[in-house]
């Protein structure tokens, strides 16, 4: 009596827990030039949380919103080691969606020669830029940050020039 109590107990908690991680499961991904996105289908914004290296070209423009089964979602951040370690990204354009840039998400992008950032941009958080040795001078970041996490730019070491709103 106790084991079927038990049992069905169990089965009663699997299903809810499956149930749960159903309705936790509204993103997708989607992959456009090489560049992965997240897409949360119920706020409606997109997230880039990665890349196919194969397919990343040296100059890489993120538009403001991509399109998935017809709708449009905005982007709006750049996740954690997004781009890290891809040594072939020499440029990156973002656009004034994005707000957040996340820790490492350039990190070790040893031929990163620079980057243009959006006019939103309020984080740039810790080791964002860390290791990316061919940056020589930043000619200007935006007025909206307010805050640039520890070692942001640690081992740039052709960094000569920063500019500071």
């Amino acid at each position: 009596m106790i084991t079927k109590l038990y049992n069905l107990i169990l089965k009663k908690c699997l299903i809810i827990a499956f149930i749960l991680m159903s309705i936790q499961a509204f993103g997708v991904e989607k992959i456009s030039n090489g560049v992965i996105y997240e897409i949360d289908l119920t706020a409606g914004n997109a997230a880039i949380i990665g890349h196919d290296a194969s397919k990343i070209k040296e100059n890489v423009t993120i538009p403001e919103s991509i399109t998935y089964d017809g709708e449009k979602y905005s982007v709006l951040s750049i996740a954690s080691n997004s781009f890290k370690g891809l040594t072939s990204l020499k440029h990156i354009s973002l656009p004034n969606s994005i707000t957040t840039i996340g820790s490492s998400a350039f990190e070790n992008c040893s031929g990163l020669q620079s980057f243009s950032l959006s006019n939103s941009i309020t984080h740039i958080e810790k080791r964002t830029f860390a290791g990316c040795s061919s940056l020589t001078s930043i000619s200007s970041l935006p007025t909206s940050i307010t805050f640039i996490g520890d070692s942001a730019f640690f081992y740039c070491k052709n960094l000569i020039s920063v500019i500071l709103p």
